[in-house]
């Protein structure tokens, strides 16, 4: 949905009385126990889902009680729902951090030790799954999967929606050679 972004999933019930447990994906869950709406995705749109009460849990996750739900098993109903808020509640950021949804389809470019740049093609993914953070990257004749380090971005221009690399040598040959014809 745009302009929205997703903030966490229901992952289980808690008592009787309709509340869930939302397992929240920002690095500081805390920040939004003042939420008094999320958005769920219904036919394309962000539908509000009113929230009564919100306290939070030790582990990050929080107990949250939708106006609507009024039993475990209206709750049950739930589990798993994708919860979004508006972009705008996110906290802005330094000029070469971004949030990983803002840089899909951005195009990726390498800074040689010359200064010359080349394209390496569009980012169509970022894949949390590993130890290290990956950009999946559709190049003209292969997918690249660059691990994303702090230390290799150079710029990230917004304006022109793009994101400059400073990649070790070999690193995107290494991709070159598998790539099929």
């Amino acid at each position: 949905m745009d302009g929205y972004f997703e903030f966490g999933y229901i992952l289980r019930c808690f008592g009787l009385k309709g509340t869930v447990v939302v397992q929240s994906e920002s690095d500081h869950p805390e920040a939004y126990l003042d939420t008094e709406v999320f958005f769920v995705e219904e036919d394309g749109k962000a539908l509000p889902w009113f929230v009564e009460r919100i306290e939070p849990n030790p582990n990050g996750s929080m107990r949250v009680q939708f106006e609507h739900l009024k039993d475990e098993a209206q709750a049950r109903k739930t589990l798993k729902t994708c919860l979004y808020l508006p972009e705008s509640r996110l906290p802005a950021l330094e000029a070469n951090t971004f949030y990983y949804h803002e840089i899909i389809g951005f195009s990726v470019w390498e800074l040689a030790e010359g200064g010359e740049l080349s394209r390496i093609g569009q980012i169509r993914d970022v894949l949390e799954r590993s130890p290290q953070d990956l950009l999946e990257v559709e190049g003209d004749k292969t997918v690249y999967l660059v691990p994303l380090t702090d230390d290799w971005v150079v710029e990230l221009d917004r304006a022109q929606n793009r994101l400059i690399l400073r990649l070790p040598e070999g690193l995107l040959g290494l991709f070159e050679e598998h790539a099929t014809p």
